[in-house]
């Protein structure tokens, strides 16, 4: 049987709409060769404005070069931008700072002229970096710390954030500058209002605790709650204490510190996680559980929380949520004893059945602060 006449035939394409397909690829050709022509063209005339001193040609034939990933293409950026850097152009000094920095890093002196020239002409990213590599390499030299200051300075004064943010804490410390805790919270809230999370959080010890400003609990809350729900987690285990700490009563709220305490514990926070096995211990904000208690009180210890350590002994001595064992508890017992401050003796007696000696709950100042005012620094806290 002949089945040929039971194919299909194939569907004829109607010649209008195949010419017309046709033309659409001769239009999409003739037009990708003709703007391959027109970049070609404009490319060769940036180069004669360039070679003729033209800044703005430099600066566009630097960044077309740098756009592309070969390296001969990085050595032509580097050529226009230290070009335009010898003819004024403080963007040209920075970017042939940073080619340098990585293509040709045996370069590594006239990286650093580009930067100091770049830093001199007012480019505040460059003045930035200057200022960081100087206190990176010179931390206690007082010549250093005052150059960076000044660096920092007229960055922060252009907008900078990051800078903004160094300069604050710099007249907080007393680091290449007079101590000015008023100068400092100012600096600290120009970077908090641009979205610092690290700035929001500092601005709020300043309120909490009256540093350079009047003090104000609302306030302290309003920037600490800015940096937490940004993800920054000591933000978010500050205001934990804030809504547990019996001294701020007026606004105890154990279900809200709970909240924040898990998601700082979450993310590390060695106080957050002892304090959040605390809650679980006594059901506080949250529905009693040994077993979460046990589990964060574990973490928190091993990353050195006397409290933690001390409860978790507490839990070995007891037979709580873990198998009785004594010699846990031992162990656990002299790890949060060796942390009592000097001139407390400790009541060995008290320890094993009671840790609540541990359990300062006082707000301090953030880490970025309270470790500027190491013992010998001549700034004590205040």
């Amino acid at each position: 049987m002949d089945n040929t006449k039971y194919k299909t035939a194939p569907i004829p394409i109607p010649k209008t709409k195949f010419l017309i397909t046709i033309i659409y690829i001769c239009l999409f050709a003739t037009g990708c060769v003709n703007s391959a022509k027109q970049q070609s063209k404009h490319l060769h005339q940036t180069e004669l404005r360039a070679q003729n001193g033209d800044l703005e040609a430099q600066l566009e034939l630097a960044n077309f070069y740098l756009d592309r990933n070969d390296s001969a293409d990085q050595t032509n950026a580097l050529v226009w931008f230290q070009t335009a850097a010898d003819n004024g152009s403080a963007e040209g000094a920075y970017q042939a700072y940073k080619i340098l920095l990585t293509v040709k890093p045996e370069q590594y002196s006239k990286a650093t002229e580009r930067l100091e020239q770049a830093a001199a002409m007012d480019h505040p990213q460059a003045q930035l970096t200057l200022a960081d590599s100087l206190m990176e390499a010179s931390p206690a030299d007082n010549e250093v710390a005052t150059k960076a200051f000044d660096l920092y300075q007229r960055a922060a004064t252009q907008g900078l954030t990051e800078a903004q943010s160094k300069l604050a804490t710099m007249l907080f410390a007393g680091n290449g500058t007079e101590r000015n805790l008023s100068a400092s919270s100012q600096w600290f809230k120009r970077a908090a209002t641009q979205g610092d999370s690290r700035a929001q959080l500092l601005l709020g010890d300043f309120y909490l605790l009256g540093l350079g400003v009047s003090e104000n609990l609302d306030s302290a809350i309003d920037w600490y709650e800015k940096s937490a729900l940004q993800g920054d987690p000591d933000a978010q285990s500050k205001l934990g204490d804030l809504y547990s700490y019996d001294q701020f009563n007026a606004i105890y709220d154990p279900e809200t510190a709970a909240d924040w305490y898990q998601q700082a514990a979450s993310n590390g926070v060695t106080h957050a996680q002892a304090r959040l096995g605390k809650m679980y211990e006594d059901g506080t904000g949250v529905s009693q559980n040994i077993e979460s208690a046990t589990r964060w009180y574990r973490q928190a210890a091993d990353r050195g929380s006397p409290m933690a350590q001390c409860q978790l002994g507490s839990f070995y001595h007891r037979g709580i949520g873990v198998t009785q064992d004594r010699s846990q508890a031992e162990y656990w017992f002299d790890l949060a004893a060796s942390q009592i401050p000097a001139g407390v003796t400790p009541i060995l007696g008290f320890i094993y059945y009671d840790c609540t000696q541990f359990d300062n709950q006082t707000v301090t100042l953030s880490p970025d602060l309270s470790n500027l005012l190491g013992p010998n620094s001549k700034n004590q806290e205040p």
